[in-house]
C-alpha cells in the first residue's frame, strides 16, 4: 500500500519488509490518465524488489477516491481554455473514513472548504467524521 507520495518516488508498505522507497514502472506515466499523478497515497501496487528499493509495476482499482479539480490554467485575455473533463488531484484512494479536522476560531471556521470535503466523502460513498478543534 502506498503511505507516501513524492514527485520522483513514491513510499510503499511492503509485508515483511516495512516501508519501501520505489519509482514508478515509465508505463505507468504512459497517456489515459485523467488524473495528475498514477499512484495516491492508499493505493494498493504490485512492487517489483530489488534490495532495499523497488518498481511499481502496476496499480490495483480502486475502491474509492478523494480527489478535486486541478485548477485550469488561464489563457490569454484572461479567458479559460476549454476542456472535455479537467484533470484531477487525487488526494488519498480505498478510504474507509475520512476525518475532516477544522478549527474553530483560528485559524477562523470556513464552512465552505468543510463542505466541499464532506460532499466530496458522500460522493464517493466514504464515512465523513468532523472534528471542531481549537474552541479555546
Amino acid at each position: 500500500m502506498v503511505t507516501s507520495v513524492s514527485s520522483r518516488s513514491v513510499r510503499v508498505f511492503v509485508e515483511g519488509h516495512g516501508e519501501v522507497r520505489c519509482t514508478l514502472r515509465g508505463n505507468l506515466w504512459a497517456g489515459g490518465h485523467d488524473e495528475t499523478r498514477p499512484v495516491a497515497v492508499g493505493d494498493r501496487v504490485i512492487v517489483q524488489l530489488d534490495r532495499d528499493e523497488g518498481v511499481v509495476e502496476s496499480v490495483e482499482p480502486r475502491d474509492n477516491r478523494l480527489a478535486r479539480p486541478v485548477p485550469v490554467a488561464r489563457a490569454r485575455g484572461g479567458r479559460t481554455r476549454a476542456r472535455k473533463a479537467p484533470p484531477v488531484q487525487v488526494i488519498a484512494a480505498n478510504l474507509d473514513l475520512l476525518i475532516v479536522v477544522a478549527a474553530l476560531n483560528d485559524p477562523p471556521f470556513r464552512p465552505g472548504l468543510v463542505d466541499r470535503f464532506l460532499v466530496a466523502a458522500d460522493m464517493q460513498g466514504v464515512d465523513p467524521l468532523l472534528c471542531l478543534n481549537k474552541i479555546d
